[in-house]
C-alpha cells in the first residue's frame, strides 16, 4: 500500500517461521529414516517376514545392499532409467537431437583437421557442417 512502511525484519521472520510450521505440519512421511528392529527398508509395509530365519533375513539384507551399491547394478538400473526416457516422445526427440549434433561436431571436427577430405567441395562441406551446428 502507498505510504506505509515495510514489515520490520521481525515481522518478516516470525512470517517465515509460520510458514515452516504449516509445511511441516502437511507433510506426513509415511516411514521414518530411522530405522528399528521391525521395520525393513526393502520390504513394504503389509509383508512381513515371519517364519525367516535371522540368517535367511541378514543374506537377503547383505543382498539388496549390494544389489542397490554395485556398480554393475547401478549402471544396470541407469540405462533402464534412460530407456524409458527414450521411450517417451520428448525423451526420443531430446536423445536424437543430442546424438546428431554430437555426431556432427564430430564430422565437423574430422573435415577441419583433414581426416575426411572431400577434395574441392572441403570448404563447402565445413560450411554447411557450421551452418547446421549453429542453427
Amino acid at each position: 500500500m502507498p505510504g506505509t512502511f515495510p514489515a520490520s525484519s521481525e515481522d518478516v521472520s516470525e512470517g517465515q517461521h509460520e510458514q515452516q510450521d504449516q509445511a511441516s505440519v502437511r507433510r506426513a512421511p509415511s516411514m521414518s529414516s530411522v530405522l528399528t528392529d521391525t521395520q525393513y527398508a526393502i520390504l513394504p509395509d503389509d509383508v512381513t517376514l515371519e517364519g525367516w530365519r535371522d540368517e535367511d533375513i541378514k543374506l537377503l539384507n547383505d543382498y539388496v545392499r549390494h544389489m542397490l551399491h554395485s556398480r554393475r547394478s547401478k549402471v544396470k538400473q541407469q540405462l533402464k532409467a534412460f530407456g524409458k526416457y527414450a521411450k517417451r516422445p520428448l525423451g526420443f526427440l531430446v536423445t536424437l537431437y543430442a546424438s546428431l549434433i554430437t555426431l556432427f561436431g564430430l564430422a565437423w571436427v574430422l573435415f577441419l583437421i583433414g581426416w575426411i577430405y572431400v577434395g574441392e567441395k572441403q570448404l563447402y562441406a565445413i560450411n554447411v557442417i557450421d551452418y547446421v551446428l549453429v542453427s
